[in-house]
């Protein structure tokens, strides 16, 4: 279904005033699937009709926002990626944090949906801590962010099914998730599966989990070492596209690293005076102490 200007201008007023998110900064195609999938939710064929519907059903401005969140994770994703990050950067971060004034390690895993990604990390942290013999010498803070409320509980919850762990390395696996037996409802998230697994207690209170609204709320972090936001940019318009990296900027200590997806790249005049490769193919940047003009 095509949506018209006049329409699209109705529903991003209300949702903005309602709940505080600017479709405006999103692609209007990516904007036209997510109603989409709504309508089809709902069995309706139109704006005005789902007008009405947020007009009755206050619930429906979180299932918008559920449905209008990116959830497309898994454990490990792009497997090169966390290869390079766990023999070269995390060792590197970690060492030159143990031997600083401040041995804190701050990570920001942004749009982190239900958990994989954040745990990836901190599994990996774990492993690169316990194999430096830093583990007591190093403060974690890893604060992962999302707008959807539901996949929040999920990732707080740290069960999974096996079709979200099929790259975790069969060590890390056996090492740090327990399996069991599926006993609870079926989720929009985690599928009746007659088995899951559940992500170690040691994991799991590694990371901090939060609702956060990118676009408009403040960062977690203004001194954060590495920030990931992997398959997110790619959404939305390049003028939002632009501050979003900025505020990335701002968020990230000197020389702090940067890692998004491997379809993503910062291509403009504004963005390239914020950050250089450290990995091309891997899509891996850092911050520019001093900003070209």
């Amino acid at each position: 279904m095509i949506i018209t200007d006049l329409d699209f201008d109705k529903l991003k007023q209300k949702i903005l005033n309602a709940r505080g998110l600017d479709l405006s900064q999103y692609s209007k195609p990516y904007v036209e699937r997510r109603i989409n999938a709504r309508f089809i939710a709902l069995g309706i064929n139109s704006i005005q009709e789902y007008l009405e519907v947020l007009n009755t059903k206050e619930e429906e401005y979180q299932d918008f926002l559920n449905a209008f969140s990116i959830n497309t994770t898994e454990f490990f994703r792009d497997i090169t990626v966390w290869n390079v990050i766990e023999n070269k950067y995390f060792p590197e971060t970690i060492n030159r944090k143990a031997k600083s004034k401040s041995p804190v390690l701050s990570i920001w895993s942004c749009a982190c949906s239900t958990g994989e990604e954040p745990y990836t990390i901190a599994i990996l942290l774990n492993e690169c801590l316990l194999r430096t013999g830093l583990k007591d010498k190093l403060q974690l803070k890893i604060i992962a962010t999302d707008i959807d409320k539901d996949a929040l509980k999920a990732a707080q919850k740290g069960e999974y099914p096996q079709q979200n762990m099929k790259n975790i390395p069969e060590q890390y696996k056996s090492k740090y998730f327990k399996k069991i037996e599926n006993e609870t409802k079926s989720s929009n998230f985690m599928p009746d599966f007659n088995n899951l697994y559940k992500i170690s207690g040691e994991i799991a209170k590694m990371v901090d989990f939060r609702y956060h609204n990118f676009i408009k709320d403040t960062p977690p972090f203004f001194s954060a070492d590495i920030i990931f936001c992997r398959n997110v940019i790619i959404y939305l318009k390049p003028e939002m596209k632009s501050c979003l990296i900025e505020t990335f900027y701002r968020s990230l200590a000197p020389n702090g690293m940067l890692v998004l997806g491997k379809t993503e790249l910062l291509l403009t005049n504004r963005d390239t005076g914020y950050f250089k490769f450290l990995d091309i193919k891997e899509h891996i940047f850092e911050k520019e102490c001093i900003r070209r003009n």
